[in-house]
């Protein structure tokens, strides 16, 4: 089995690293190290009969960086959902991937329906008031009450907004 060394193919790991890094330079370092490390798992892999050694070369390290960035997407997802889990505290899932879906919906919705569920989770007790014997017809109406009062929204703005959260339930 041939031996191929870092430093004949470094040119080329800058060049893919370059691609992935947008400019950044620690990026690109970052980047740098996971070629240096698929490099060195990669010569293992190599069949001569397949592709030439630089096309394997280009198409693994390309792989591998796609794989890191996937990651480190993943992790930045979970930190946000621990943080946001503050916000959001009572909200009640069974696994932290629906925890994660639900973060992930309502930061998909607009800025006004993402304000009217801040104002649910951090100040139930604007809209609740004292007594636990209202029905959701009520909450809602209080809620809507409050937009109209507090926050100056038309009712047209309003029904969309509920509108808007209403479907994006449904999906999920």
């Amino acid at each position: 089995m041939q031996q191929f060394q870092v430093e004949d193919y470094e040119s080329t790991l800058d060049k893919i690293c370059r691609y992935y890094s947008g400019g950044s330079y620690q990026k690109f370092q970052e980047f740098k190290s996971v070629a240096f490390e698929g490099f060195v798992t990669l010569q293992n892999k190599y069949d001569p009969n397949r592709t030439t050694f630089t096309q394997f070369l280009n198409t693994t390290i390309r792989t591998e960086i796609l794989i890191y960035l996937r990651r480190e997407k993943l992790n930045a997802r979970k930190k946000d959902a621990e943080g946001l889990k503050e916000i959001y505290p009572t909200v009640n899932t069974k696994t932290p991937e629906s925890y994660t879906l639900f973060i992930d919906m309502v930061n998909s919705l607009s800025n006004d329906a993402q304000e009217i569920i801040r104002i649910i989770f951090e100040s139930p007790e604007e809209i609740i008031g004292q007594s636990k014997n209202f029905t959701p017809k009520h909450y809602k109406g209080t809620l809507k009450q409050l937009l109209k009062t507090k926050k100056h929204w038309s009712m047209e703005r309003i029904r969309l907004t509920f509108h808007e959260i209403k479907m994006a339930l449904h999906e999920n």
